[in-house]
């Protein structure tokens, strides 16, 4: 899983790049989490273009993340899924709680 990040104004646009399976959670949950915990962040745009796979432990970060962003009164939003992970946020209901965004990620 490759990630990168980009700041502009009060958010933060993340690039994921690869699979996100079980091997590769809590490394990227340590990384998005910082990110969550920066004062000045008020969204968080998950860019997934890049994403070939995601099980259901993608599923349960994604979920801590909103959680966690929502209690800190942030809003996260997915940008661009791939074909093949738009089918697990849509079968997972991710996205009745997560709106995706259309605005391209500059």
């Amino acid at each position: 899983m490759l990630i990168s990040a980009k700041t502009v104004n009060s958010t933060i646009y993340i690039k994921l790049r690869g699979d996100l399976d079980h091997y590769k959670a809590s490394d990227l949950k340590n990384q998005l989490n910082k990110y969550a915990d920066m004062p000045k962040i008020k969204r968080m745009v998950l860019d997934m273009k890049g994403m070939d796979f995601m099980d259901s432990a993608g599923v349960g970060l994604i979920m801590g993340l909103y959680k966690k962003l929502k209690n800190k009164n942030k809003q996260l939003y997915f940008f661009s899924p791939s074909p093949q992970i738009d089918k697990v946020l849509r079968v997972s209901g991710l996205y009745s709680i997560i709106p995706l965004i259309e605005q391209e990620v500059k």
